[in-house]
């Protein structure tokens, strides 16, 4: 996202709405309200998995 999209000039006038852009304004800086998924990303340790994972995509024609 550009930075320059962050910054704008907000006129507010009414009072009704100055509470409800300070609320959210209040809301935000508490943080997410989902939590992020645990990574499934597993470590593969064994050299011979490793060695197969590596030479996958050697299909030399010869």
């Amino acid at each position: 996202m550009a930075t320059s999209s962050i910054f704008a000039s907000v006129t507010l006038t009414d009072p009704k709405s100055i509470e409800a852009f300070l609320n959210v304004l209040e809301e935000s800086e508490c943080g997410p309200k989902r939590k992020q998924k645990k990574s499934e990303i597993s470590l593969v340790t064994d050299l011979d998995d490793i060695k197969k994972f590596l030479t996958m995509g050697d299909t030399k024609d010869e």
